[in-house]
């Protein structure tokens, strides 16, 4: 675990890349859309 900058969303220092539904990818903040992601989702 670490800190995160600012635990808002706003610093984007947080963001990990997920897979999406569609076949793409985003980056979600672990901050807002987390910090709990699928594991088969994420990009690693």
């Amino acid at each position: 675990e670490n800190r995160m900058g600012c635990a808002l969303g706003v610093c984007l220092g947080c963001v990990c890349k997920v897979q999406m539904p569609d076949g793409g990818f985003e980056y979600q903040r672990v901050c807002t859309e987390g910090p709990v992601f699928n594991a088969e989702d994420v990009i690693w």
